[in-house]
């Protein structure tokens, strides 16, 4: 599990994502040509970590992993690309596309 998934959050990660989204892997694993990937950048996670310590900082990611896997629908890829940034790639179109658009998290 741990060559393939995140340890901390359980989420594929990036060198899974790179392989997902080499060309010809996408039509080998069934995935739509229309597909889309929701990138999350959590600006200014510095700060979360000097205000509440590493382990806090751990916990909202671990959070932020499970709140996009509640997103994934069955074939839908949660990947962790390191630090602060985690992404979802839809197999298909997603309703929730249009919401995300103008839609700002932050810490």
């Amino acid at each position: 599990m741990l060559l393939h998934h995140d340890a901390m959050t359980g989420l594929l990660n990036r060198r899974q994502f790179y392989h997902i989204t080499e060309p010809g892997q996408m039509q080998h694993l069934a995935i739509a040509q229309d597909y889309s990937l929701l990138l999350i950048d959590t600006d200014r996670f510095k700060h979360i970590n000097d205000l509440y310590g590493h382990s806090k900082g751990d916990e909202v990611l671990c959070a932020l992993a499970r709140t996009l896997e509640s997103c994934a629908r069955k074939g839908d890829f949660g990947v962790s690309l390191g630090r602060r940034r985690v992404c979802l790639i839809a197999t298909k179109k997603p309703h929730w596309i249009p919401r995300f658009r103008w839609l700002k998290l932050s810490a």
